[in-house]
């Protein structure tokens, strides 16, 4: 089987934990004898070379693995669906904000990167309102509410607006020394 190492892991309501890998997904359990064990999910999807499953997210009864390339949606009835990036796009980075899914996506328009973030609700992928102007490197929640934080360190509260979020200014900046940038977490 896969020789490659979990890059990530979510576990559901029930217990059960879910696994991302290089070009594969699947769920680890015990079995009778208490003998740790691996089942592939992803079979149908070998052809598809997707990527490493960097994220897997857990909201409700679903569980998300996420490519650079594909969301793999896992419902309670074990089906998948694969939702793909839009062409020349890639997911970066995936956090969970009030069970939606945020992504950073960068986007490569004729030599030239483009950032921005977009939310996903299990059914297809709404643009972040002013995400082109603020692109979080981190996230993280406190006291039930959501952050992100740019590579300056800026950190901004993730805010629901109608059926759209948006990255509000607080006024806050962790103090980074000078050539220090946030990268990832």
């Amino acid at each position: 089987e896969n020789e490659e190492a979990a890059r990530s892991f979510a576990k559901n309501k029930n217990g059960n934990i879910f696994v991302g890998g290089d070009n594969e997904f699947g769920k680890v359990y015990f079995d009778e004898n208490g003998e740790f064990k691996y089942q592939k999910l992803s079979q149908k999807y070998d052809s598809l070379k997707f990527g490493k499953v960097w994220n897997t997210i857990s909201v409700f009864d679903d569980i998300y693995f996420i490519s650079p390339t594909s969301i793999f949606k896992l419902d309670d009835q074990g089906s998948i669906t694969q939702f793909s990036v839009p062409n020349k796009q890639t997911i970066r980075l995936a956090y969970l904000v009030d069970n939606t899914i945020c992504c950073v996506i960068y986007e490569n328009n004729e030599g030239q990167e483009i950032k921005h973030c977009v939310t996903f609700d299990g059914t297809g992928f709404r643009e972040i309102r002013n995400s082109r102007e603020f692109i979080p490197y981190s996230f993280f929640e406190t006291n039930n509410i959501s952050y992100v934080i740019g590579k300056d360190g800026e950190i901004r509260e993730v805010v629901q607006i109608d059926n759209s979020y948006k990255f509000e200014s607080i006024g806050n900046k962790l103090p980074l020394p000078s050539g220090v940038y946030i990268t990832s977490v």
